[in-house]
Parts: structure tokens; sequence; C-alpha cells
């Protein structure tokens, strides 16, 4: 019964799948190869972005859910008045700010001076994380 060739629906469908994938992420190499060098780096830094912003949510809910208090006096105040999960919400959607920003330099052909900004954005969110990361070691609960 495991034999594709007794199944040709089942194989086709697998066959099906796997090319579709292998046409999505051949589209995405070559639109990644048509990318300028300055471009790349900007995608690549926008990416680095988001994953700090979902790397600082994440690390804020689990050692909340740990018991330890959210250091960020405003994000604090949000969490007691709307409740945890709608403040981290809040948290990725401000990710929506510098991204916006972001792109409208880079559609301002400033492509450099957008990659720099950026770096130093995420160097800051870097220090978020990390503080996040060491919160369990440094202070008591």
């Amino acid at each position: 019964m495991n034999n594709p060739a007794e199944n040709p629906q089942k194989n086709n469908l697998k066959e099906d799948a796997k090319e579709a994938v292998t046409n999505f992420l051949q589209s995405k190499k070559d639109g990644w190869e048509k990318l300028s060098s300055g471009e790349r780096i900007y995608a690549t830094n926008i990416g680095v972005l988001i994953l700090m912003g979902v790397a600082d949510v994440v690390t804020t809910h689990v050692f909340l859910s740990m018991g330890y208090q959210e250091s960020n006096p405003i994000a604090r105040f949000g969490i007691e008045k709307i409740g945890e999960l709608a403040t981290l919400a809040l948290g990725l959607s401000r990710l929506a700010v510098p991204i916006a920003l972001f792109e409208f330099v880079r559609k301002q052909n400033h492509i450099k001076e957008g990659n720099l900004s950026l770096r130093l954005c995420n160097s800051a969110y870097a220090a978020v994380v990390f503080t996040n990361a060491i919160t369990p070691f440094v202070l008591p609960k």
C-alpha cells in the first residue's frame, strides 16, 4: 500500500508539491540575485530587525511567565493596564514604524544611510534582547 506506483494520485500530489516548492524557492533566489549589494544588505538588515523584535517579545514573555517583572516602565504600565498579550502584540507592531521609515529612506535612494541606520537600530535591539536573556542570571524574582 505504501508503494507510490499503487497510488498514482498520491504520487502526483507529492510531485506537484515538490515542484511548487522548487519553483517558489527558485523565484526567491532569482529575485535575490537581481538585487544590488546595497539592496541585499538592506533586505538582510530588515530581516534581522524583525528577528530581533520577535526575540524581544519571546524573551519578554518567557521571563514574565517565570515570575520576573518587566524592566521597561512603559511596557510595565501597558502590561498592568491592558495585559501582557496586548502589550506584546504592540511590541511587535512597533516594528512597523522603523520599517516604514527605512523603506521611505530606501525609496529616496539613500540605501547606504538606511543600512547604517538599520545597523544601529539592530544593535540597540540586540542589546535589549541580550538584557532580556541575562535577566534571570542577574536579577532576583
